[in-house]
């Protein structure tokens, strides 16, 4: 969908340093995957900076996972396998979230 937006953008391995992208000037970074767990003993490998150079993450699926493990949240697994739409709980004293509601 960025690229259908007409939105430059370029596709790095996941254990890119976070000092590269720094250097780059990405103006944002989208973390997608697949539907493995950060958790797992072979969890892909990633430069835990990249949350730390000031430039802003989207995570999707396994990227979300990485947000929430980096920023002490917890990711539960399911009794089966979870694809599409699912309500979640956001912290409201977040400017992020302003003017949404909990859920």
């Amino acid at each position: 969908k960025v690229r259908e937006c007409s939105v430059e953008s370029i596709i790095l391995p996941l254990n890119t340093p976070a000092k590269t992208l720094a250097a780059a000037g990405y103006r944002g970074i989208i973390i997608s995957g697949g539907p493995g767990s950060v958790y797992a003993d072979d969890a892909l490998p990633y430069d835990p900076e990249l949350f730390k150079i000031g430039i802003p993450v989207l995570g999707i699926c396994y990227g979300l996972q990485m947000i929430n493990k980096e920023f002490d949240g917890t990711v539960s697994q399911g009794s089966a396998r979870e694809d599409g739409q699912f309500p979640i709980q956001v912290d409201l004293t977040s400017p992020l979230f302003k003017g949404l509601q909990s859920e």
